[in-house]
């Protein structure tokens, strides 16, 4: 019975790519690493003198937000390497290519899971400060936000208020 599908696979005719799923890929990260270098470069050159504190949080921000995002994913690497490892070792009645098969299929899975929430963990609740300065980037010609509602949402004081 194992053979049967294995002719049916070898018969079935292969999808070649078109190309068009990477093309969009590639657009999509060229994007979104244009749009990242605008929000630093606008950050490195508007907020400097009274407004250098907020220059440093904001860069800070995104290198600490980068790098534990990076951490995120060496972290999960180890994990499922681990369990790879508890995995192979565990004296289970199944050959150990089918074993790494299923943990293969069940890292794949959870990785899934893990990035997403990874990520918007990151960005909200352990080091939102680049989140916020992005998320007032993107709004300020819209909404007519100032540097005085980005202080305000990062909790700072607005240096040249009066009062």
């Amino acid at each position: 019975m194992a053979d049967d599908f294995s002719e049916w696979a070898s018969d079935a005719p292969l999808r070649t790519p078109d190309g068009f799923s990477e093309v969009v890929t590639a657009a999509g990260v060229a994007v979104s690493a244009i749009e990242r270098n605008e929000m630093l470069s606008y950050a490195s050159k508007t907020f400097v003198g009274v407004h250098e504190p907020l220059q440093r949080r904001i860069l800070d921000g995104y290198q600490s937000a980068k790098r534990l995002q990076l951490l995120g994913m060496v972290g999960y690497v180890v994990v499922a390497l681990v369990a790879l490892g508890i995995v192979l070792a565990l004296p289970l009645e199944m050959a150990a290519d089918l074993r790494a098969t299923v943990w293969a299929a069940i890292a794949a899975l959870a990785f899934i899971v893990f990035i997403p929430v990874w990520v918007l963990l990151c960005n909200h609740v352990l080091v939102p400060d680049w989140n916020t300065y992005a998320t007032w980037y993107r709004r300020r010609d819209r909404k007519g936000l100032g540097f005085a509602d980005l202080y305000e949402a990062l909790g700072m004081t607005y240096p040249l208020a009066r009062g």
